[in-house]
């Protein structure tokens, strides 16, 4: 019951320390459900970012009941999250069955395809997420480096040159944009695009050079 109110309240310590005892109690005790008691002590410990207990947790609850949305989408993220792109996918497309039409699980499974350069499936995924959730600007900004992966270097133009006065995507949309016109020779647009770029006062230094070094 302490538990389930820190759930509900979304008292998340409270929660992970309540679940973890019952999680531990509840190996073979027909009064416990086992699968429940993994899978919130998971998702706690995953609020709190702690992502190898919150790993443990959700892994035990898959072991119990393998077709649950929140724990495969929650083990996707994490598989993301730690660079596991192939799982992420098997994990994330599951949840994407599930719940077709939920933009967190469209945004992680198409930058999850990114990564692993399915590019076709990704901007599929991210266009989506797009549409659920047109505010999404980094779900944009790697549809259109799926558009630049894939050629069409016209739709990636435009949504790149879209986001060049963006405050965080900023530097490095107009990195791609410029890149886009410098190898089209139209050098005027180019200096343009890093010209912008270089006007963001919190650009990463990487990220700055290289507008400098192609500048």
């Amino acid at each position: 019951a302490l538990g389930s109110m820190a759930w509900d309240e979304q008292d998340w310590e409270r929660s992970l320390k309540a679940y973890e005892t019952i999680a531990e109690m509840g190996a073979g005790n027909p009064d416990v459900n086992e699968f429940e008691a993994n899978k919130r002590y998971g998702i706690s410990a995953l609020k709190l970012n702690k992502g190898d207990v919150a790993y443990r947790g959700l892994m035990v609850a898959r072991s119990i009941k393998q077709d649950d949305f929140e724990v495969d989408y929650n083990l996707g993220v994490i598989e993301y999250q730690q660079k596991a792109y192939e799982k992420a996918l098997s994990l994330l497309k599951q949840a994407a069955a599930a719940q077709p039409d939920n933009a967190a699980v469209l945004r992680y499974l198409g930058n999850s395809y990114f990564k692993v350069k399915g590019y076709k499936e990704a901007l599929s995924a991210l266009r989506r997420a797009i549409d659920l959730e047109p505010d999404d600007k980094e779900s944009l900004f790697t549809a259109a480096e799926c558009y630049y992966e894939l050629g069409n270097l016209e739709q990636a133009l435009k949504i790149f040159t879209h986001l060049r006065a963006d405050p965080v995507l900023g530097p490095s949309a107009s990195l791609f944009a410029g890149t886009v016109h410098l190898n089209q020779r139209m050098y005027e647009r180019a200096i343009a695009d890093f010209e912008i770029g270089l006007k963001h006062q919190n650009a990463k230094l990487e990220t700055v050079v290289e507008i400098k070094y192609r500048l």
